[in-house]
């Protein structure tokens, strides 16, 4: 009936409708995953001038058991890593979608010549960070933010990556086209040297205090003991844990003294008792 044949057109159109959006969507993510796995390589060699870097694309898993992805398809995962980065040829109608074809991304990295990681649980806690700081800055130069707040992120790294991370930092506050504003705390000097601003937190009655320090005010903190012990937080620690042992000893004369009077009063009413 003719109902029926407006019926029939209309799904026709929508199902044309889903299936160019799918196809943008999908050019969409292979293009982003172009420029984020560019911008990896650069970043990571920026933070590891030794090292070498780059982003996997992980094939979905295609047997019903689990077998044939994964991990264990590493040289497939790079041939899509490179169609991908190179912009082979993108989907079509009769290809599968993104989502049936890919189930992740994950980085593989080379912190010195002729070893290369596969696994992020291969690498330390330092390595990692890295690897995190330079995914996060890859994907910062697709689509830049005003600023990003930074907690303590060379607390793990050693000397040497924290004077890189320093300076990658400072490179991309600097950069003319898209520049960033980073918001870091730290317990070392390598960030405060390139620092524009410094500020010191102290904390005084159980409140904490923001107060602005010179460059020179900072790093005579560090050296003095603020960056003594890479394990240590803030210098005053003994100070601080022999607060604590005073009101816990207080605490327990406190809990004393009330088990004495409980035992006074517990006594008086015996005795109004035996009366």
């Amino acid at each position: 009936t003719k109902r029926q044949a407006e019926i029939e057109a209309g799904n026709k159109k929508i199902q044309e409708l889903i299936t160019t959006l799918d196809q943008k969507k999908d050019e969409a993510i292979e293009r982003t995953f172009k420029q984020v796995s560019r911008n990896f390589r650069e970043v990571f060699k920026e933070l590891v001038p030794d090292g070498e870097g780059h982003l996997v694309m992980v094939k979905a898993k295609k047997s019903k058991d689990g077998a044939g992805g994964g991990d264990d398809d590493d040289d497939e995962n790079r041939s899509a890593a490179a169609n991908a980065a190179t912009g082979a040829a993108g989907p079509s109608s009769s290809a599968p979608s993104f989502e049936s074809r890919y189930s992740g991304v994950k980085p593989q990295v080379a912190f010195g010549p002729g070893h290369v990681a596969k696994q992020m649980k291969q690498l330390s806690g330092g390595q990692k960070t890295v690897v995190a700081l330079a995914l996060v800055l890859a994907i910062q130069k697709c689509d830049p933010a005003p600023f990003y707040l930074f907690d303590e992120i060379d607390a793990a790294l050693d000397v040497q990556y924290r004077a890189t991370v320093a300076a990658t930092l400072r490179r991309r506050c600097d950069d003319a086209s898209a520049p960033s504003q980073f918001i870091a705390t730290t317990f070392h000097p390598e960030l405060v040297k390139r620092a524009d601003r410094a500020y010191g937190v102290s904390q005084r009655n159980r409140v904490s205090r923001v107060a602005r320090v010179t460059g020179a005010e900072a790093l005579a903190f560090l050296d003095a003991g603020g960056a003594a012990d890479d394990d240590d937080d803030v210098g005053g620690n003994d100070h601080n844990n022999e607060k604590k042992t005073k009101r816990k000893r207080r605490g327990d004369e406190d809990e004393e003294a009330v088990a004495e009077e409980e035992e006074e009063n517990s006594d008086e009413d015996d005795d109004d008792m035996d009366v």
